[in-house]
């Protein structure tokens, strides 16, 4: 969160098959700021799992392009 400037949400989970108990993190970050991203990942977890989609909005404090909605 520090390095990145971001913030994260933080939601509880478990595997469907294993049953293991994880946190799952979502963060919103600029498609610019990606291979900064996946490096930092790589650094912290070299085995973590990672799922990148494209958004086309965010709405919320602080986020996105405001004031546009």
């Amino acid at each position: 969160m520090s390095k990145m400037e971001r913030g994260v949400t933080v939601l509880h989970g478990h595997g469907g098959y294993t049953k293991k108990e994880q946190n799952i993190l979502y963060c919103v970050i600029p498609f610019q700021d990606l291979p900064r991203f996946k490096e930092l990942v790589r650094k912290v977890d070299s085995n973590a799992f990672v799922v990148i989609t494209e958004t086309m909005d965010v709405m919320g404090h602080g986020v996105g392009n405001q004031p546009h909605w």
